[in-house]
């Protein structure tokens, strides 16, 4: 599986939209980096004052794969089938063996972040 960032991981600050799609031209200065199944939901946490850090949705293959979300500020709860670390990162550590295991796991973390974040705002 190839795990290298592609340009549909990057977004624009701004808008958060992909450097083909951005409607503000921002892109050409700066992009962030955010791993494409959690782009709506970090777009939609900064969106609601929720501000997030850093975030990564875990890749099969990695030393420790994991799914996590960082923020700014404290937070009191998080999704189901995580861990809330010193209020400020939730994370999932995958347990899945195989690659198609891993992807049915990395989606159902997914839906859970989506779930919790609908309930927090």
């Amino acid at each position: 599986m190839n795990n290298h960032k592609t340009i549909y991981d990057y977004v624009c600050p701004n808008c958060f939209r992909s450097p083909e799609e951005c409607i503000c031209d921002l892109y050409s200065m700066s992009l962030i980096l955010v791993d494409k199944n959690l782009q709506t939901i970090i777009q939609f946490l900064n969106d609601h004052q929720i501000y997030t850090i850093d975030c990564c949705e875990g890749h099969y293959g990695e030393y420790i794969p994991n799914i996590y979300i960082s923020f700014v500020n404290p937070i009191n709860s998080c999704p189901e089938g995580f861990k809330l670390e010193d209020k400020r990162i939730i994370r999932h550590i995958y347990k899945s063996k195989t690659e198609k295991e891993f992807e049915i796991e990395k989606e159902q973390m997914i839906n859970n972040i989506k779930k919790w974040m609908n309930e927090v705002v």
